[in-house]
């Protein structure tokens, strides 16, 4: 993953910190970007900061309950409204995509591409909180990625 795809605040895969494996597998929020291409997240009871090389993270693969999650409502079998902002979502199985217009289309992949996209369209730079929901699947069951 670039670090130039993310911003704080973003939901990302990280690799477990105990593990001698690189995989990305564990869901962290990032705290902080660094000039060298590293994310800061916090780990542990007393969440101490921990950097992670960029190119050892990737997305969260989009899910309908994401959606679900931060307000968006299923309106027939493919399609998913938020209902705040005026954005429909066409949900092609591997991924979502947002048609603008007729001929401008964004394919959305990820939980953090999400996010961006509703940073970009709020004057606040609203980034939607996942972190209940990858804390409560954390604890009753595996986190769906």
């Amino acid at each position: 993953m670039e670090p130039n795809e993310a911003r704080i605040g973003n939901f990302v895969l990280v690799p477990q910190t105990n593990s001698k494996v690189l995989i990305p597998s564990v869901p962290k929020q990032i705290q902080g970007i660094t000039t060298r291409a590293e994310f800061e997240v916090s780990e542990g009871h007393f969440e101490m900061m921990i950097k992670i090389p960029s190119k050892h993270c990737k997305g969260i693969q989009l899910r309908n309950v994401h959606l679900e999650f931060i307000g968006f409502r299923k309106i027939n079998d493919y399609q998913y409204i938020h209902k705040v902002l005026d954005i429909t979502l066409e949900d092609c199985n591997e991924f979502f995509m947002w048609s603008i217009t007729k001929s401008l289309n964004i394919r959305i992949d990820y939980v953090h591409q999400l996010q961006n996209l509703f940073a970009d369209m709020t004057t606040n730079n609203f980034v939607p909180e996942f972190n209940s929901y990858f804390k409560q699947k954390k604890e009753n069951e595996p986190v769906q990625v």
